[in-house]
């Protein structure tokens, strides 16, 4: 046993006549009790050897304990309370062992998961970062299913046509025509790609465009982050798909930016706000030589690279805590 439970009011009302000596010498003989999970040796100087009993204080200390506190039986000394406890625990072994399963199990499918959809998403060419939760995960794989199209409605059975039926249906047949005409470009709708907001994947649930699935996985978490879907209706009406690598990567440079960190992110504006102003054509864009106002993150901390930084345990969250690839704290000390 590694724990076992200790009450202290009764245990200071049993003892409170021991010296300080034999107090500590029956707090070390349970200890040993519980974690043998069986009685003492019925030879006292094999116990005062056990709890390293060397005086002849401490020898006299044990052997009083003994005495009072335990009873000695042929297979040794045997606490009462003790027994009690070692039994409930191995009761509860079973218990705990399929709870230790169960967890195992858990873990075990959930990395195999997470591993199947990066491979995935590596396969059709796209990445996704290393702690992304397995919700939005998910949602990034879902996107690049091809779409299944619905079931083509089943004709009622009809007997086959000879030359009599065809002339006595005839007439009835012919007024039918521009209805069955009408009801084919309905027909052709259920084929459509569920790319957009409006639309279900099988399961019941929005999908949304892979760029706007990028664009909101790489969002700042913050209370402004809400209403997904009129979000998505807004970067479809901003046509934002076919520029989503732009969008996302202005996104990514005002996550670092002073403007987006500064006061714990209280100016971090929310995504359907930033969508409807269509703010990636703001004055912040790169320059026309390519060169970013602004360096990355981990620039600015004082890395060559991204995997630098996330070795040095420097990421966007505390990247302004670092200087020269350093911490301040390890900046002044050294």
């Amino acid at each position: 046993m590694n724990y076992y439970e200790h009450h202290i009011g009764d245990y200071a009302e049993a003892t409170q006549h021991l010296t300080i000596l034999e107090d500590g010498v029956y707090t070390r003989l349970l200890r040993k009790y519980y974690a043998s999970e069986k009685p003492l040796p019925a030879d006292i100087a094999k116990v005062q050897r056990l709890v390293v009993a060397r005086s002849k204080e401490e020898r006299e200390a044990v052997e009083s304990v003994l005495r009072e506190f335990f009873e000695l039986r042929e297979d040794g000394w045997h606490q009462e309370r003790c027994d009690m406890e070692i039994e409930r625990y191995r009761a509860g072994e079973p218990d705990r062992e399929a709870k230790k399963a169960n967890e195992d199990t858990r873990t075990r499918r959930h990395r195999e998961e997470r591993a199947a959809l990066f491979k995935q998403l590596n396969d059709a060419g796209q990445h996704a970062q290393w702690n992304i939760g397995i919700k939005d995960l998910r949602a990034l794989v879902a996107a690049l299913q091809p779409p299944v199209p619905d079931a083509p409605e089943t004709q009622p059975a009809t007997e086959p046509e000879t030359p009599e039926t065809l002339q006595v249906r005839e007439p009835v047949t012919a007024p039918a025509m521009p209805v069955t005409a009408t009801q084919t470009p309905d027909t052709t709708t259920h084929t459509q790609t569920p790319t957009k907001q409006g639309n279900t994947s099988l399961g019941g649930k929005p999908e949304y465009p892979p760029g706007f699935v990028r664009f909101w996985s790489i969002w700042p978490k913050h209370p402004r982050k809400e209403a997904k879907g009129e979000c998505a209706k807004a970067w479809e009406k901003a046509g934002a798909e076919s520029i989503a690598d732009t969008v996302i990567a202005h996104v990514e440079r005002k996550k670092v930016s002073k403007e987006w960190t500064k006061d714990s992110g209280e100016y971090v504006p929310a995504p359907l706000v930033y969508l409807n102003q269509k703010r990636w054509q703001g004055a912040d864009e790169p320059a026309a030589d390519g060169v970013s106002p602004e360096p990355n993150w981990f620039e600015v901390a004082g890395f060559g690279s991204q995997a630098e930084a996330l070795n040095a345990r420097c990421h966007v969250g505390n990247f302004r805590d670092f200087r020269d690839g350093k911490l301040f704290s390890e900046e002044v000390t050294g």
